[in-house]
């Protein structure tokens, strides 16, 4: 006799199979133990990995930082399309958090009607919204606040502008963790700061940079551009000298950031007199742009038949409306939506601006953020200058094809345009830095074609009103301007950021296969709708010009009742199949999306429990080991 045991596989599997659940939730716990919140992005636009110098920012605070998320239930609640977003900006914050050692701190508050957490959010100035009849206002916004009592707010996160959220966080972490207005120098050649032209008093422009910025005005000869500058600033920039060029020239190769506006015909630079030419129109840059590899033609101005200007022109000796193509009103496609400097701006007004590119062999880049269209050309300035007739200017118009750069931003090495050093007998700083001959930094320049944008008349409508000047944008050059210096006084940390994607993805292969759905449908859905017409109208015209009786009523043949009985019948029946034909374009649709939604969500896990019961029905047997010699029967 032989003693052995013997386990077939199926009284093994479920012991297996309540094994694999205890050992799955052990590695479960012991993970949510040590890896704690971390997370692996897989989204395909990396929606939840921050960019080096965002990491970099927030290591770098040294003052507790606090974060208030007025987040509302009923906003939510109400519009179900905000909860990705919502979701997000919660698992961004705790990001920030964590990666900042503790020193952010994070409250999710939930303001309800009339509370005081609501009272608290519209001190801060965050913007609610509407969500229900009675008015009740819901809110989604954030409060930061330091310990030196700044505060710095994101009125309410708007879902357009989801693809720049890292940057208004990181924008809002820089403004708490470095208090104080960033200092701006600024060489004004337009007259920004006030001019004899309009008695002195200085450009709206001006008076949102104050408002944001510690503006400080130079000129005569610079020795240097001192290192407290955030951004340097140069205006329609004429006959500036060796030794202030040798100036910028160094600071932007230290990597100091600049944002240059040069004009090929300043029409409202300071100087000029109604009736009489301007001394010099245009302004330009030709060393230092040559230094850093961009091309400037200040003798040409882009003219652009799409984004041209509507004025009043005069054709004989009536007034007429043109466009009149050196003045652009750009707007759509002609602003980047890449970049934080111009995504959210409606439109610029621009007049007889130039055009940048890139010279040959040169060693950075340049990134458009305003362009002009295709249907542009080059135009002499001078032409533009001396005035005559506009329609003449469109009816020689002779379109280049493709668009061309208005404003940009340069980007990477670039030389020095004085190889020899300091220009001889300009003056010194008291302590004076090594020459450069190339950038230590990335250099990080914004070039803008126009001056004149600055300038109220193109972009706001100032009125006096009760002694005060009231003004009324119609465009969005001063946004532009001011998010040009807030972005390059931001540092790499903005400078490295770019839009992303939106945490709301649609199914892009159920819109694909509703467009073949209707595709299919639609024709016969079209068809029998035209018959339906048809229908009724052969029936009203058989009732057209019939006699009526005594009672009013129209008098019918047999043989017309029986032809309107045929039409009443006909239309019934293409009533029903119009109604069938639409219902089979809803079904088909609505069962496309719940196929793909429960392939996506049930496949993978699916396919994990297959695999894993197959394992176990095939898993090679293994044979006990024979019984010793000893227990044996004989």
């Amino acid at each position: 006799m032989t003693t052995g045991y013997r386990f077939d596989r199926t009284t093994l599997l479920g012991p297996a199979i309540a094994l694999a659940m205890v050992l799955f939730l052990a590695v479960y716990a012991m993970a949510m133990a040590l890896v704690g919140d971390r997370r692996i992005d897989l989204t395909e636009q990396r929606l939840y990995t921050l960019s080096e110098g965002t990491r970099t920012t927030l290591a770098g605070i040294r003052e507790p930082v606090r974060f208030r998320l007025y987040l509302s239930d009923a906003l939510t609640e109400a519009a179900p399309n905000l909860r990705a977003y919502a979701d997000r900006v919660q698992q961004m914050l705790r990001t920030y958090v964590a990666l900042s050692g503790e020193r952010i701190r994070l409250e999710v508050i939930n303001p309800r009607p009339f509370s005081p957490e609501e009272d608290r959010a519209v001190a801060f100035g965050l913007r609610g919204a509407a969500v229900n009849a009675a008015g009740d206002r819901g809110f989604f916004g954030l409060a930061g606040t330091n310990s030196t009592g700044d505060q710095q707010v994101i009125e309410f996160f708007a879902p357009e502008r989801e693809p720049f959220l890292e940057y208004d966080l990181t924008r809002l972490v820089i403004a708490l963790a470095n208090p104080g207005k960033p200092v701006v120098a600024m060489i004004d050649g337009l007259g920004l700061s006030g001019s004899m032209q309009n008695r002195f008093q200085a450009q709206q422009v001006m008076d949102q940079f104050r408002q944001f910025f510690d503006v400080r005005l130079l000129g005569g000869d610079l020795a240097e551009v001192g290192a407290e500058v955030k951004v340097l600033v140069l205006v329609n920039p004429q006959a500036i000298s060796d030794a202030t060029l040798y100036a910028i020239d160094q600071y932007v190769l230290r990597g100091g950031r600049t944002l240059v506006f040069v004009d090929p015909l300043a029409e409202t630079q300071e100087g000029m007199r109604p009736g009489q030419p301007p001394p010099n129109p245009r302004s330009d840059l030709p060393r230092l742009f040559r230094a850093w590899g961009v091309t400037f033609d200040a003798q040409k101005i882009v003219a652009d038949r799409t984004y041209a200007m509507q004025v009043q022109a005069m054709a004989g000796n009536r007034p007429v409306v043109v466009n009149y193509v050196p003045w652009l009103q750009l707007r759509d496609g002609a602003l980047s939506t890449a970049d934080a400097v111009t995504a959210r701006i409606p439109s610029l007004n621009m007049t007889a601006a130039g055009a940048f590119a890139l010279a040959e062999g040169a060693t950075a880049t340049l990134a458009p953020l305003v362009s002009s269209s295709a249907d542009a050309m080059f135009m002499d300035a001078a032409r533009v200058q001396d005035g005559g007739d506009p329609r003449a200017l469109v009816r020689d118009f002779q379109p280049a094809g493709t668009p061309f750069v208005l404003a940009g931003r340069l980007r990477g090495t670039v030389a020095t345009a004085f190889p020899d050093g300091r220009p001889e007998g300009a003056p010194k700083p008291e302590t004076e830095a090594p020459h450069l001959a190339t950038s230590s930094a990335p250099a990080n320049v914004i070039l803008v074609g126009d001056a004149d944008m600055l300038n109220d008349r193109n972009w706001i409508d100032v009125r006096p009103m009760m002694g005060q000047r009231v003004g009324v944008p119609f465009a969005g050059n001063a946004d532009f301007a001011v998010n040009a210096i807030d972005n390059l006084a931001g540092g790499e940390a903005l400078l490295s950021l770019r839009g992303r994607g939106l945490s709301q993805r649609p199914f892009e292969v159920v819109r694909e296969l509703e467009a073949e759905a209707e595709a299919r449908f639609r024709q016969t859905e079209q068809e029998l709708t035209q018959r339906l017409r048809d229908a009724e109208e052969h029936m009203q015209q058989i009732g057209r010009g019939q006699r009526q009786g005594t009672d009013g009523q129209v008098i019918l043949t047999p043989e017309q009742q029986q032809e309107i009985e045929r039409f009443r019948a006909d239309m019934l029946q293409t009533r029903a199949e119009l109604r069938d034909v639409q219902h089979a374009l809803r079904q088909d649709i609505d069962q496309l999306k719940n196929r793909l939604t429960l392939i996506n969500v049930a496949a993978v896990p699916g396919l994990v429990v297959l695999i894993a019961i197959l394992a176990a029905l095939f898993r090679p047997t293994r044979r006990p080991p024979p019984p010793p010699a000893g227990m044996a029967a004989a």
